[in-house]
């Protein structure tokens, strides 16, 4: 990963006068992303970077807890921020074209609207 990208997404979901927000790197080398398991192992969140060829990442969030998914383009500009709110039993997912995504748990204290500067 480039590290100037890195270092400009984590920028981003800082809150202001704070330091960047160090998120552990997860290579998506599949099509899709287990949202729960992915939790489990970093429950303060990660920063997923697409490393499969193909267009979108799928990810996968049935049996989750509420989270945000903040995607960011190749350049490390923000592109949006899905929420996901666990409100049924249903299988869930969301398809997203950025390479760079944000998985935190709802409440982490990001300010997604912020990284729309």
């Amino acid at each position: 990963m480039n590290q100037a990208i890195l270092k400009k997404i984590r920028k981003q979901l800082a809150a202001e006068n704070e330091p960047e927000r160090k998120l552990p790197l997860v290579p998506a080398k599949k099509t899709w992303v287990e949202v729960k398991a992915v939790l489990q192992k970093y429950p303060g969140g990660c920063l997923v970077e697409r490393k499969h060829p193909f267009l979108q990442t799928q990810f996968i969030l049935d049996g989750s807890d509420d989270c945000l998914l903040i995607s960011f383009d190749g350049n490390g500009k923000y592109a949006g921020t899905k929420a996901f709110r666990n409100k049924t039993a249903a299988p869930f997912s969301y398809l997203i074209s950025d390479p760079y995504v944000v998985v935190v748990p709802d409440g982490e204290g990001l300010l997604p609207e912020k990284t729309a500067k």
